[in-house]
């Protein structure tokens, strides 16, 4: 193989290219996020996630089976210049220029922890297959190794005299190149550090390098030549290679070796072919090409061109063998390790060579059987705990939400090592509802209003306000209500506790809307909802609705998004810690993108007509004053966009007097949100 694919490019480099030659149309799809201005790419070890950095220092992890978005990674200050996942795919490292390295948990999109070991900026990381190392360079030409065996345990050297450029693990992770802007490509032994060869081309600047898996062949493009080719063996350079009309900014070595990957300045991707001998694929359908990264399994090979559109290639046409599939990470952190001796078999659903299981059913049975030599300690699907029975065993049945969402089956043994199996499932939905509101999820609105007390006096407008936001909600929002008249306590805990009972999409929203009367007990110092069958003389209470055990069962409902407003006395007290407001302020970006941003969070947020006081009805008939300033929010068009959002209905309601108060409750995440979206 080593000599067919030198023949060939030596070929290449003697007999010259007819540039726009295409023997291959390769399809590919995009991947396409609003302002998110692409620099840098990485697939995951098992090619089904790609992350992208964007201009906006954020990491959008894709999933290119279901060609869309499944995690933003937000957080960093500075802008980020490498990325690298490690082995197993669930932990992705973004060094930044500022010279920190996060270290992100990918399907949680939270940061496990983060390095300063007085690294300087980023500029380059790889990960070893073997799960032990990770290897990093920077601005000054310094290079660190990280034993992750060790607790990242690090070795700092000078490298090179100038900025490296690109770092690269082969030969199983025991040497790794390096290549600088001083025009040299060093090769390391890993364990050691230490020096073991050196290539120094008259080109200039080194701007881009590959070594092929097995450690044979070397590539590298240079500031005044294209590319060139070295037998890493002899360091015999076996030819200049003019494969651009410019400047090549990336290259890379396909997972067989077979094929070599570049890009460059004059904004074309090319595939070369030893086989054929020939440039076999070419493409210019781009904006400014910066980098390029192939999966392992030589599916894709996409293409991040400073747009808000990376292009994912079908590469399979070339019939690419998979690299050697890497062993199981033995990163360690926060007191979790993944070792190779815990063995997971997932044997329902049945999903053969895909991950991916597509269904329109809102249940799933999944069962495997799981066993590990040192003893299974824990064992959960999707966070939902397992019990194996002798032989190993389980079965567990789970919800599905609409869209595309991974199953994860997670063993953790007694010395506790961890193994995790990821498969996939796709519920559909109804195509005209992913059109109408730009994300797979319904709206949903319990509106309880009490005008008639049995022994309190009666209010002139709960049911009028109630009545009037229902009709809102559902002609230009989409809602799906339910309005609750004068019920009883045991009809208003009855139907809490039937929203409890149903099964919610992760994109969900739930709207709850309390109208009537409120009252306060300075003894007990709790606030209470008052329903049309409570006594005026309960000193205990017992035919009320505390506030505390109201927001307690509304934590509870399964549903990701929440949004309760009270419009009743004291209905401050809803929360025993009033909270206080800041100045929401957003980016402007595309509106589905914006709806999918929002909704990625858990959102129990609430608003009510006062504090611990009593609030006014209103003149019969026109609204209490609460109700008609919401109403009032809720007619409008959200800033121009048809979406309103929690801080937007603040602005409406925030003159009104009493003071409302607002804020989140219980297992409300920060940066969440609550969105009516107009139809």
């Amino acid at each position: 193989m080593k000599k067919s694919l030198l023949s060939s490019l030596l070929f290449l480099a003697i007999s010259g290219l007819t540039y726009g030659q295409q023997t291959l149309d390769l399809e590919f799809f995009e991947l396409k996020h609003e302002k998110h201005e692409s620099y840098l790419l990485a697939f995951s070890p098992d090619s089904r996630l790609l992350a992208s950095v964007g201009n906006k220092n954020e990491i959008i992890i894709w999933d290119v089976v279901s060609k869309a978005s499944v995690n933003v990674l937000e957080g960093h200050k500075a802008k980020v210049s490498a990325i690298a996942f490690s082995n197993n795919g669930l932990h992705l490292f973004a060094g930044e220029r500022g010279g920190k390295i996060y270290v992100w948990k990918v399907n949680a999109g939270l940061t496990e922890m983060i390095l300063e070991d007085g690294v300087s900026t980023i500029t380059g990381f790889d990960y070893s297959t073997s799960g032990k190392y990770l290897v990093a360079s920077d601005l000054e030409g310094n290079l660190y190794t990280f034993n992750l065996e060790k607790n990242f345990q690090s070795r700092m050297w000078k490298g090179h005299k100038k900025t490296i450029s690109e770092v690269k693990f082969y030969g199983e992770d025991r040497y790794f190149a390096s290549s600088g802007y001083d025009g040299e490509v060093k090769l390391w032994i890993t364990e050691t550090g230490e020096l073991y060869k050196k290539f120094k081309p008259d080109g200039g600047r080194i701007y881009s390098m590959t070594v092929t898996p097995n450690g044979n062949l070397l590539g590298i493009s240079t500031e005044k030549e294209n590319v060139i080719i070295y037998d890493t063996n002899t360091g015999y350079q076996y030819g200049k290679l003019d494969l651009h009309r410019k400047t090549v900014l990336d290259l890379q070595f396909s997972a067989d070796s077979k094929y070599l990957f570049s890009a460059g300045l004059d904004n074309h991707l090319r595939i070369y072919d030893d086989s054929a001998k020939a440039e076999v694929f070419s493409s210019k359908n781009f904006y400014k090409i910066i980098r390029i990264s192939a999966s392992i399994n030589g599916k894709y090979v996409a293409v991040a061109d400073l747009s808000n559109s990376i292009k994912v290639f079908d590469t399979a046409p070339l019939k690419i063998k998979p690299a050697k599939k890497a062993g199981i990470s033995s990163f360690i952190a926060s007191g979790n390790s993944w070792g190779n001796d815990i063995k997971i078999e997932i044997v329902q659903p049945f999903l053969g060579e895909d991950t991916l299981m597509i269904t329109s059913e809102k249940e799933l049975v999944v069962k495997g059987k799981i066993t590990s030599p040192n003893g299974l300690y824990e064992v959960s699907v999707n966070k939902e705990e397992v019990i194996l029975d002798d032989n190993g065993f389980f079965e567990i049945k789970i919800r599905l939400p609409y869209g595309d969402w991974p199953v994860n089956v997670v063993a953790r043994d007694v010395k506790d090592n961890v193994q995790i199996s990821t498969f996939y499932t796709r519920r559909t939905l109804d195509k005209k509802l992913v059109a109408d509101v730009g994300r797979m999820g319904r709206d949903y609105a319990l509106i309880i209003a009490t005008s008639e007390f049995q022994n309190f006096n009666s209010l002139s407008n709960p049911l009028f306000d109630a009545m009037t936001i229902d009709e809102e909600l559902r002609t230009n929002y989409g809602f799906t209500t339910e309005l609750v008249e004068n019920p009883t306590r045991i009809q208003f805990l009855s139907k809490i506790r039937e929203f409890t009972k149903r099964e919610y999409a992760d994109e969900d929203q739930l709207f709850i809307f309390v109208a009537g009367h409120g009252e306060y007990d300075d003894v007990f110092k709790e606030g209470y909802i008052v329903n049309s069958d409570s006594k005026a003389n309960d000193e205990v209470k017992e035919s009320y609705i505390p506030y505390s055990n109201f927001r307690n069962l509304v934590n509870n409902i399964p549903c990701k998004h929440i949004l309760v407003v009270l419009d009743v006395c004291f209905g401050g007290t809803f929360n025993p810690i009033v909270a206080r407001r800041g100045s929401p302020i957003y980016d402007e970006m595309e509106r589905n993108a914006f709806i999918k941003n929002k909704l990625r969070y858990t959102t129990r947020k609430y608003i009510t007509s006062g504090g611990k006081q009593y609030v006014p009805d209103g003149v019969p008939g026109h609204h209490s004053p609460f109700a008609r300033r919401f109403i009032e929010g809720i007619r409008g068009d959200g800033l121009g966009d048809n979406i309103l959002t929690f801080n937007e209905i603040l602005t409406y309601i925030e003159k009104v007097k009493p003071d409302p108060t607002f804020g989140e409750f219980g297992i409300n995440e920060p940066g969440s949100d609550f969105l009516f979206i107009r139809k």
